[in-house]
């Protein structure tokens, strides 16, 4: 059967529609000499800014540039080396691996540039910089770690170079990751949550330490979390939850549970947040005395004895 007229007329729009982005991309390109001229044009001061401009519009295309760009990154004077780093932001993926190369014995300004030029690719390269940041040499790691945290919201691996990035070996990037946890502040407590998830060891630990830092702007994030489904969560949300910051009737029915968990952590941290409570948690403890499991009723029979006064009326139950 023939097709009918109206589908024709859409493989004829199809058609003139690939024949126009064929002509942008032809329109596009960069040609050989053009490209070598625009990068000689980078070398003289007064005429850098608009051949600049000019690499920066042609994008990917440009990409047949690269080796010298990447020779002029490398070079000695700073104008032109951090005008040629800052095109190469603009090129694509294909830029990466000259990027991480120029790394090697860079300053430090040229670095942050690299670091800038990675972020600006985009998030395709996010595999790819956490892969560098762990396993990199450290001038790639630093650069590679800045380029990760530079993009909101936060990627996955973004939070867990920034939950590594507090404990890491290299001063320039634990100082970075300590101001950038402390200027995102509360805002940053969903992300690290979320990092938490089925995590355990050292990069957990360094977690936990960033979500102490916001503990009391996050009270009602971390009342939820103790229902969380993840061992890790549960942890980190009953060992900062701030008691005094939240309603005690809402987080007295989740803490008790808590004083039977398996492990020795979570039922010691939730026996100190119902120390905390003093007077306010006495009944809801009392109540926990006569709990089936034994591990309940010694804990809470050590949160009454720390009640002191206030858990006068609890004595009959403890006899």
């Amino acid at each position: 059967m023939a097709p009918e007229g109206g589908e024709c007329l859409r493989a004829e729009l199809c058609e003139v529609e690939r024949a126009v982005k064929l002509g942008a991309q032809i329109d596009d390109a960069l040609d050989e000499g053009e490209g070598r001229a625009l990068v000689e044009q980078l070398k003289v001061p007064e005429e850098r800014l608009e051949a600049k401009k000019a690499l920066e519009a042609k994008g990917a295309a440009a990409a047949g540039v690269l080796p010298e760009l990447e020779a002029l990154a490398r070079g000695k004077d700073d104008g032109t080396a951090h005008a040629a780093i800052a095109i190469m932001g603009h090129l694509g993926e294909a830029a990466f691996p000259s990027l991480l190369s120029i790394t090697r014995g860079a300053l430090r300004v040229r670095l942050d540039l690299a670091a800038d030029a990675h972020a600006r690719i985009g998030p395709k390269l996010n595999d790819r910089l956490f892969r560098t940041y762990v396993e990199g040499a450290k001038n790639e790691r630093y650069v590679a770690w800045v380029a990760l945290t530079a993009r909101r919201p936060l990627t996955r691996g973004a939070r867990e170079a920034l939950a590594r990035g507090v404990e890491d070996p290299d001063i320039r990037i634990k100082s970075r990751a300590g101001k950038l946890a402390a200027e995102l502040g509360a805002s940053l407590a969903p992300e690290l949550l979320k990092a938490l998830r089925g995590r355990e060891g050292a990069l957990a630990f360094a977690t936990m330490d960033l979500l102490k830092r916001c503990r009391d702007q996050i009270g009602e994030l971390l009342l939820e979390s103790l229902d969380s489904d993840d061992a890790a969560i549960r942890l980190a949300a009953v060992t900062h939850l701030p008691v005094d910051k939240v309603d005690a009737a809402a987080a007295l029915p989740k803490l008790i549970p808590l004083l039977g968990a398996k492990d020795f952590e979570p039922g010691y941290q939730a026996r100190r947040r119902l120390e905390e409570l003093g007077a306010k948690a006495v009944d809801a403890v009392s109540a926990a005395l006569s709990d089936s499991a034994p591990k309940v009723r010694a804990r809470a029979a050590q949160i009454l004895g720390a009640a002191g006064k206030d858990a006068r009326a609890a004595v009959p139950a403890l006899i």
